[in-house]
C-alpha cells in the first residue's frame, strides 16, 4: 500500500491503482479539464509532524551499529504523553518508507488508540484534517 497526497487529498491504495489514478488526473489536466495536481509523496512521520508539529524527541535505530533486523523510529510528544512508533517498510516497488506500527504512552508503553491520541494531541493541531 502507498499513500500519495494529490491536491491536498490523500490517495491510498495499491501502487498500481494509485499510479493509474494519478495518471488519469494528469491526463485530464493536460487536456485542460482541471488544473495540474501538486504531487508529493507522504510518509507516516511527515504526515504526523505536518498535523501536530515537530516532536519533542525523534529517535531512530536506522543508523545503529549493528543495524537491528527491525528498524524503528519513535516520535515522542512529551507534554501530551504520546509516542508514535514506526517501522521501516521495504518494497521492491519503491524506496523504503516508514509505516505506522501504533501509538504508546512513553514510560509505560501502554497502547493508545487513535481516538485517544487525537484527544491528547488536540491542542497541538494545525487546522488540518485529523491524522488517522
Amino acid at each position: 500500500m502507498v499513500q500519495v497526497v494529490v491536491a491536498g487529498e490523500a490517495v491510498l491504495g495499491r501502487a498500481e491503482e494509485v499510479a493509474r489514478r494519478i495518471e488519469a488526473r494528469v491526463a485530464r489536466a493536460l487536456a485542460g479539464r482541471e488544473p495540474p495536481p501538486p504531487l508529493r509523496l507522504a510518509d507516516g512521520p511527515s504526515l504526523l509532524t505536518a498535523r501536530y508539529g515537530p516532536p519533542d524527541l525523534d529517535e531512530s535505530t536506522e543508523n545503529d551499529t549493528p543495524r537491528p533486523a527491525l528498524v524503528t523510529r519513535l516520535l515522542t510528544y512529551t507534554p501530551e504523553r504520546v509516542r508514535a512508533v514506526y517501522v521501516r517498510n521495504h518494497s521492491a516497488a519503491g524506496p523504503p518508507r516508514w509505516g505506522l506500527l501504533g501509538f504508546a504512552e512513553p514510560g509505560t508503553n501502554a497502547v493508545l488508540s487513535p481516538d485517544e491520541v487525537a484527544e491528547r494531541m488536540a491542542g497541538r493541531g494545525r487546522g488540518l484534517p485529523a491524522y488517522r
